[in-house]
């Protein structure tokens, strides 16, 4: 059985908002150079469909939205900063576990 976590399909969002928001987070200097071309296979928006998860596992995203880009930022610019990412990880999950997540 193959089982899909991510958002709730009504929180999905455009991959053009993520990318934006990563950027944002990141602090990235860089703008999104958006080409319009009908014929190319891209698309809006990307989904899975997490039910099997949440009906198997009673699993559900707590950590959502800008949040969740938010945090995952934090880790790639961490990363990016060459920090100690075990050490960073750690964190995150206590973080995560003490549900900080609630108030950031």
């Amino acid at each position: 059985m193959a089982l899909n976590f991510g958002p709730d399909p009504s929180r999905s969002v455009t991959v053009r908002h993520l990318a934006e928001a990563i950027l944002a987070a990141l602090q990235h200097k860089s703008a999104l150079r958006i080409q319009e071309n009908a014929a190319s296979v891209e698309v809006e928006s990307l989904a899975v469909d997490p039910c099997c998860a949440r009906e198997t596992l009673n699993w559900r995203d707590y950590l959502v939205g800008d949040k969740a880009v938010t945090w995952t930022a934090n880790w790639y610019g961490s990363w990016l900063r060459g920090e100690n990412m075990r050490e960073f990880s750690i964190s995150q999950l206590e973080r995560y576990c003490a549900c900080e997540w609630k108030d950031s």
